[in-house]
């Protein structure tokens, strides 16, 4: 299997999963919406939560229930919408916009905590191990050395071949 084929590198994924995440929070969990009523209607407490969460639906308004045997004006289902008695009939609530709101807010700081938290390991946690670093470095003091000791060799063998007593012949020191 050729790793180097893949659509995503890890990298990535580790961009693109927190994300997704955060989303499955919002979304499918009752978290926020708890959250949003313990600040907002509850004053610190959850009482009423149920049925701040239920809206009332009017049976009649579905076409199938009248097949049911037993029959009820109307059923609670759990949604953000005004009643059946109010003119803007199952037409979303303020309270669904503020939910809705909140699970946003919630998406963005929970994404950024995670990649708060993946720089800091990024940082923390080196690239290369401090092993591998020395070992790195050490080669690279060698390859150094063996330069200069080339090149000290070259300079002697250059020097050797060069007459001095010739070419300074005609210089006068005084």
């Amino acid at each position: 299997m050729n790793v180097s084929n893949n659509k995503f590198s890890i990298k990535d994924k580790l961009k693109i999963f927190p994300l997704y995440k955060a989303f499955v929070i919002a979304f499918t969990s009752s978290w926020v919406s708890r959250l949003v009523y313990r600040w907002t209607k509850g004053n610190g407490h959850m009482d009423g939560y149920f049925n701040y969460t239920l809206s009332q639906y009017a049976t009649k308004d579905y076409e199938k229930y009248s097949l049911l045997a037993e029959h009820r004006d109307y059923c609670y289902i759990r949604d953000y919408v005004h009643r059946t008695d109010t003119p803007q009939k199952y037409d979303i609530t303020e309270t669904y916009w503020i939910d809705f709101t909140f699970k946003i807010i919630t998406i963005f700081l929970f994404e950024h905590i995670v990649l708060v938290c993946n720089v800091l390991l990024a940082y923390v946690i080196p690239f290369t191990p401090e092993t591998v670093r020395q070992q790195l470095d050490l080669n690279e003091q060698k390859k150094r050395d063996a330069r200069l000791a080339e090149c000290k060799r070259e300079l002697d063998a250059r020097l050797k071949q060069i007459d001095l007593t010739k070419n300074l012949q005609g210089l006068k020191i005084s």
